[in-house]
């Protein structure tokens, strides 16, 4: 995070000034509160300013990372299913890239409609 807020976008000038941005719970990446200067960011990862209005997407760019500011209409995250399975309760767990676990209710496991997400499809995810 500090790298990014102070060497990328420039936004701080030194690690004093990116740790009372933080402590004041002014940035968001994924839709998420960040408090921790060393808060790994990666490719793909949107980082807010509410206060300033702006959003940025973490992209690759001449082996480093480059900031690409976009709109709110952007604010919208690709996660991969990486496995499914059934948890009590008849539960469908779909565990995703990035960490993220999402629970869907089942009606019938055995019904192939309920069975839509395969491995490997990818999820549009709204930060909004």
């Amino acid at each position: 995070m500090l790298l990014v807020l102070r060497d990328l976008m420039g936004i701080t000038r030194n690690l004093h000034e990116t740790r009372t941005i933080l402590n004041e719970s002014k940035i968001m990446v994924n839709g998420k509160v960040v408090r921790r200067p060393d808060f790994p960011i990666g490719v793909m990862d949107i980082l807010s300013i509410p206060d300033m209005g702006a959003h940025y997407r973490v992209l690759p760019y001449n082996g480093s990372l480059a900031a690409h500011r976009i709109q709110d209409s952007e604010l919208f995250r690709l996660l991969r299913v990486e496995n499914k399975t059934i948890v009590k309760g008849l539960k469908l767990q779909l565990n995703l890239s990035g960490g993220v676990n999402m629970l869907l209710d089942l009606k019938d496991p055995q019904d192939a409609k309920n069975n839509v997400y395969s491995t490997l499809d990818s999820l549009k995810t709204d930060l909004r």
